[in-house]
């Protein structure tokens, strides 16, 4: 059975109560008066209970602003030095910006679609993440000499609405559809990339609508895109990079670089340029180069079984029975 608190317990739990709320008026004196905060802010009468931590960083905060203008001034005046260096050189014409050109002024009609109906498959981190990637895309359509046609489709969940919440966005040169993607683009027209596809893009045609899945799952939904372009009956492709790149890490690769190898080939028509210029060093990506010397000589000692080469002493090369030359030893040592 609980007891009654004796008259010492009693005044010991007053002291202890006293000694307390003295404590939090001394944070609110010191923490508090320096910046505006009151004491309903900091014990929290209704409102969130600020933490030693954050009372620091508030404190500090207006030193950090003032810093940072700082910085930012200088930057700025480093900027200037160096543009009036290269002036003085005689090379002011190289600090001209190009006028961008907007998509209804390129040459290039191919269209390239971000499909963002994946909201459901991703938390509200890896959304953002997505958004970041296609601010990416549009830096490199922005700055591309022939824009491509720049397409958003299935964009009408949480990710729209983190989009929305940024005014930066608003004047960008995009096509925004809430509309899904087979809503916006004609089936005959979609050709949906992923690696999990059998068919190898070789060549780009401006007919088509190449679209990309506005995902970021890090790797936990395999095969999601190749499955729904095969079930809605759409043409699917995946990029030549095992034709060109031995990779060290997995062949997937985020949304933007996927857009940017693309916009890069349009341009180059060079599949192995647009590789080795976009993908990430990380991922330990080498040109495929000719076999080993080791295995130059096995396909020789081979050859030499199946159709009976043997060696002449006079040239040193290899022959077969009707005294052709078949490869030089000394291309194989």
């Amino acid at each position: 059975a609980m007891t009654e608190p004796s008259e010492i317990d009693q005044e010991s739990i007053v002291a202890n109560k006293e000694e307390t709320e003295n404590s939090n008026d001394l944070a609110d004196t010191v923490h508090g008066e320096g910046e505006g905060l009151s004491g309903d802010e900091v014990n929290g009468e209704g409102k969130e209970k600020l933490s030693k931590k954050e009372l620091k960083r508030r404190a500090n905060m207006p030193k950090f602003i003032e810093y940072r203008k700082k910085k930012r001034a200088e930057e700025k005046q480093k900027k200037k030095d160096k543009r009036a260096a290269i002036k003085a050189s005689g090379q002011g014409e190289s600090l001209r910006k190009l006028k961008p050109k907007k998509m209804a002024d390129s040459g290039c009609k191919m269209r390239l679609v971000i499909d963002m109906a994946f909201d459901d498959l991703m938390v509200e981190k890896d959304r953002r993440r997505c958004i970041a990637q296609l601010t990416f895309c549009y830096s490199v359509n922005r700055k591309a000499e022939q824009p491509t046609q720049y397409h958003i489709v299935g964009f009408g969940g949480p990710s729209r609405a983190i989009y929305d919440s940024n005014d930066t966005y608003v004047n960008w040169d995009v096509n925004l559809h809430r509309e899904p993607l087979e809503e916006v683009i004609p089936r005959e027209d979609v050709v949906y990339l992923t690696a999990d596809s059998e068919n190898v893009l070789t060549d780009l045609d401006d007919s088509k609508a190449y679209v990309i899945g506005g995902l970021v799952d890090h790797n936990a939904h395999k095969g999601v895109c190749f499955k729904k372009a095969e079930e809605k009956g759409w043409a699917h492709a995946r990029l030549p990079i095992d034709e060109f790149v031995k990779m060290q890490s997995r062949r997937v690769l985020t949304v933007n670089h996927v857009f940017e190898i693309m916009v890069m080939y349009w341009q180059t028509k060079d599949w192995e340029k647009a590789f080795f210029t976009v993908i990430p060093q990380r991922k330990g990506a080498s040109k495929k180069e000719e076999a080993p010397i080791e295995e130059k000589v096995d396909s020789v000692a081979k050859m030499e079984k199946e159709e009976d080469i043997v060696q002449d002493s006079h040239s040193g090369n290899m022959v077969n029975t009707t005294g052709e030359n078949v490869v030089k030893v000394e291309e194989i040592s």
